[in-house]
Parts: C-alpha cells; sequence; structure tokens
C-alpha cells in the first residue's frame, strides 16, 4: 500500500457552472520583479484582448505596484501577487522576472527579445504593437504640473526630469556625471526625482521629487518636457509615454530594452566599437572588476553624456 503523502493527487474536475466562470478568465502572475518590469507588462494586455475580447484579464503584481497598472484600460483587475489564488482562474501565466533574467544571462551579448515579447511567449503569442497605454487623473496631473512650475527657476523654459539613481549602485551615476548633466542643462529646468533626497542634486540646488505616492510620481513624467534617466522605472515610463529622451544604461543591454522607444542611448556599447565584453547583464561575475561600480559605469565620461542631452535638444 502506498502513503496517501506518495500519490498524486488529481484535481477534481469543475461544475459546469465553476467552468462556465473561469473559463475565459485569465491571469498575469508577475511576483518577482521591479516597477520597470511592472511599466514592460503593459504592453502585453491591448494584444491579450486583441485575441479574444471576451477574456477576463486580471493582472497579479507586489502591492507597491498595483497602482501602476490599474489604470490600463485592457486590464480587468488588479491584486496583490502575495494572495493570489490560482484556482480562481482558468489559467495562470508565469511572468515573473525571472524568465527574462535567464534569457539575458545565457544569450548575452546576443540578446535580441525584449521583456515584453518574453513574456508574450509564455503566454502563446506574439505581440503586434507595444503601447502602454497609460490614463492619468487629470487632477493630479495638473497639480504635478503647477508643482514642477513652481519648482522651475526658468518658467518659460522646457522641465526636464532627470532620474540619475536605480536600486542597483552599477547603474546610478556618479557625481561627475551628474554633475555633467547639470551642466548640460542650465538654460533649462533640470529637475529631480527619486524614492528619498539626492544629496548630489542639492549640493548643485537642483530640486528633487521624492516621498511621493506613485500615482504622482507617473503624473510627474507624464507632465515634463524631457526626461534623462538611468536604467530605471522612469526611463520605461517616459520610453512608453513617448517623452523626448535620453537613456544611460550600463551593464544592461539599452538597445534591447528601449528596443520600442525612440530615444538617444548613452553606452559602452559593442555595437559603438568601444567596449569589448558588454552589454553583458552579468554584473556579478563582471571579468574587469570586482568593485560594486562597474568599468561600463565608471568610464562613461562626462562628454559622452553631454553629447546625448546635445542630440536629445537637436532632435526633439
Amino acid at each position: 500500500m502506498y502513503k496517501k503523502s506518495n500519490l498524486i493527487e488529481r484535481p477534481k474536475p469543475l461544475t459546469l457552472s465553476e467552468f462556465h466562470k473561469k473559463r475565459n478568465s485569465i491571469c498575469l502572475w508577475h511576483e518577482m520583479g521591479g516597477l520597470g518590469d511592472v511599466l514592460m507588462h503593459r504592453m502585453l494586455f491591448e494584444n491579450i484582448k486583441n485575441l479574444d475580447n471576451s477574456l477576463h484579464v486580471t493582472f497579479a503584481c507586489l502591492p507597491e505596484y498595483m497602482d501602476v497598472a490599474k489604470d490600463h484600460p485592457y486590464i480587468d483587475c488588479v491584486v496583490d501577487s502575495k494572495k493570489l489564488n490560482a484556482n480562481d482562474f482558468g489559467m495562470v501565466y508565469n511572468t515573473c522576472v525571472t524568465i527574462a533574467d535567464r534569457y539575458e544571462n545565457s544569450i548575452a551579448p546576443f540578446c535580441k527579445e525584449h521583456r515584453s515579447d518574453l513574456w508574450a511567449k509564455v503566454c502563446g503569442m506574439e505581440l503586434s504593437n507595444h503601447e502602454m497605454h497609460f490614463n492619468f487623473d487629470e487632477k493630479i496631473l495638473n497639480k504635478c504640473r503647477t508643482k514642477l512650475k513652481e519648482l522651475s527657476k526658468n518658467p518659460d523654459k522646457p522641465i526636464i526630469i532627470f532620474s540619475p539613481i536605480s536600486k542597483m549602485a552599477t547603474k546610478s551615476l556618479l557625481p561627475h556625471q551628474i554633475q555633467a548633466v547639470f551642466e548640460a542643462t542650465k538654460e533649462v529646468n533640470l529637475i529631480g526625482i527619486h524614492k528619498t533626497d539626492i544629496q548630489e542634486l542639492k549640493k548643485l540646488n537642483v530640486p528633487v521629487l521624492n516621498n511621493i505616492e506613485i500615482k504622482e510620481w507617473m503624473c510627474y513624467v507624464a507632465a515634463a518636457d524631457y526626461v534623462i534617466s538611468v536604467d530605471s522605472a522612469v526611463f520605461h515610463m517616459a520610453g512608453g509615454l513617448k517623452k523626448p529622451l535620453v537613456g544611460i544604461f550600463t551593464f544592461a543591454d539599452g538597445k534591447i530594452y528601449g528596443k520600442y522607444f525612440d530615444f538617444i542611448l548613452v553606452q559602452k556599447h559593442r555595437d559603438n566599437g568601444n567596449w569589448d565584453c558588454g552589454p553583458c547583464f552579468k554584473f556579478c561575475n563582471c571579468p574587469k572588476s570586482t568593485k560594486i561600480q562597474k568599468p561600463c559605469l565608471t568610464e562613461i565620461t562626462a562628454e559622452e553624456i553631454k553629447n546625448g542631452i546635445s542630440l536629445m535638444f537637436k532632435k526633439w
């Protein structure tokens, strides 16, 4: 006799009413990943609805990111991934960041696929477009516009939202690189954005938006005229909004992360002929340095940053 614990328990058959309720109910489950990954997920949902408009689409993500997806017109429900009950759906698709990480680490430096396309393949489809479909609360948006004007030293000049800090130290700009951005934007209004204050910008007397709710964070990026960002959620937000944009990248491939954006890339990149080992996605096993801040960050020059910003102003 086998013990009950050694037997594979077969799922109970659904009743007709249960089948009818769940048959068109699907969930994309994103439990692991950052805010930028949630923004990239927004590229999937219109394509899903276009496959079958009768589908009831739920997106599950970390509770702190739920408000980033709730305004999407092709999502029926956004839930806390930590409280997800898979039995509530006909199908749950795992679109956690680990799927993209495995691809990027194994294929680098020759990655071709954007993360949204990788997640789409998990769902058994290909994306025909990559629109994020933002819908902002006009009251919040107007409030943010007013605040940006108040912070502007030159009210008649464009406003640039600047995101120099990432969760990862090897993506965050160094003091001399922040100084380069400051010098290249003296004729306009530079305003920083981050979870907390940015000391290097405070030293330069540049205002910083911090300790803001996520809906306001989205609206501040939407209200800006230009955006300069490292590889962070601000980059993906600005790209999805089609903002004039400079993206400053280190080990991750900016050409792939920004594949569906029109932007100016500043990066030590193999395609430029000035970088022999990257982008690599392998910052933990860097062949050039054991320090936290890798050469792909430290060797980005002030001149390269200034040139990228100049190209943005010329293009837009």
